[in-house]
């Protein structure tokens, strides 16, 4: 019979995508990151980063109304449109750290 996965063991394998996401956006050209996410057709690989840093963020600051809804992904994206990829990165690592 195996364990029961910890609270640890999710933070460890949730810095682990961080650091593997952090390496690959981090890396990627332009034209890398303008491109459609096969994931989620309506966006760009920097939109589907701006979701993911955004999840943390909006926790942390309690805009947790509509949540998951396809409103409450898309203020995020919005929110971070214009926000250079390696400023996401940096605030997704801060408030990901917080909220752990």
């Amino acid at each position: 019979m195996s364990e029961l996965a910890t609270v640890d063991d999710y933070t460890a394998a949730y810095r682990g995508v961080c650091a593997r996401v952090r390496m690959m956006i981090g890396s990627a050209t332009t034209s890398q990151l303008e491109a459609i996410c096969p994931a989620t057709p309506a966006w760009r690989v920097r939109d589907t980063l701006a979701h993911i840093a955004g999840v943390p963020s909006d926790i942390l600051a309690g805009r947790m109304e509509g949540v998951a809804s396809d409103s409450w992904t898309q203020a995020q994206v919005d929110a971070r449109r214009d926000v250079d990829v390696a400023a996401v990165l940096d605030a997704w690592e801060r408030d990901s750290i917080a909220l752990e």
